[in-house]
């Protein structure tokens, strides 16, 4: 998630707000493939504000469920 909230810092810095799709941050890089799933191997769920000035990064956690006790919450604010 650090590594994610990263790059998506540097996004918001070029582009003056966050990208409306998580697979934004891979581009071309085959580097970050694998970037967009958490230790579990399911894809974080990241909900970009309307204004794309903030976004909030879930991950699922082992149960591999939103909205349970084991999600893993990271905000911008």
């Amino acid at each position: 998630m650090l590594e994610i909230s990263k790059l998506l810092e540097a996004e918001k810095k070029q582009f003056g707000k966050f990208p409306s799709a998580l697979k934004d941050i891979i581009r071309n890089n085959p580097l970050r493939s694998n970037l967009t799933t958490d230790y579990w191997k399911s894809t974080f769920v990241y909900i970009p504000s309307k204004d794309g000035q903030n976004y909030q990064l879930t991950s699922l956690g082992g149960d591999g469920k939103l909205n349970t006790k084991d999600d893993i919450q990271y905000s911008s604010n």
